[in-house]
C-alpha cells in the first residue's frame, strides 16, 4: 500500500466529517465520499454500475429478509398480549408441576423413613 492510497483514505475520511459537521447524515455522506472515490479510481461508469447493483445485492440475501420477518412477528405478539398470555400460562404449568414434584418428595420422604 502506497502513501497515496493512505492520503486518499485520509482525504475520504475527512470528507466524511465536514459532511457530518454539515449536518449530513453519516449514511448519506458515506454514499457520496464513497461514490465519489470510486469514480476517481475507477471512472464513472464502473460508479454508476456499483451504484446500482451494490445496494441490491447487499439487501437480496434470505438471511436479511427473516430479521424485519421476526421483528414484525414479535410486535404482532405483543399488541395481541399473546406474549403475556403465553408467559401466564406457562407460570401456571410450572406452579402445578413444582406442587406436584413436592408432593411426590414429600411422599417419598414419608415412604422411606
Amino acid at each position: 500500500m502506497g502513501i497515496e492510497a493512505v492520503i486518499n483514505g485520509g482525504l475520504s475520511f475527512a470528507a466524511v466529517l465536514v459532511l457530518m459537521a454539515l449536518n449530513i447524515p453519516i449514511g448519506i455522506a458515506m454514499l457520496v465520499v464513497g461514490f465519489i472515490g470510486f469514480a476517481l479510481i475507477s471512472g464513472f461508469d464502473p460508479a454508476i454500475f456499483v451504484l446500482g447493483t451494490a445496494p441490491f445485492d447487499a439487501v437480496s440475501k434470505y438471511t436479511l429478509s427473516v430479521l424485519p420477518l421476526f421483528v414484525l412477528m414479535g410486535n404482532l405478539a405483543n399488541s395481541s398480549n399473546l406474549s403475556r398470555n403465553l408467559y401466564d400460562a406457562a407460570t401456571l404449568w410450572l406452579v402445578i408441576i413444582k406442587v406436584v414434584l413436592q408432593c411426590q418428595l414429600l411422599v417419598l420422604v414419608l415412604v422411606l423413613e
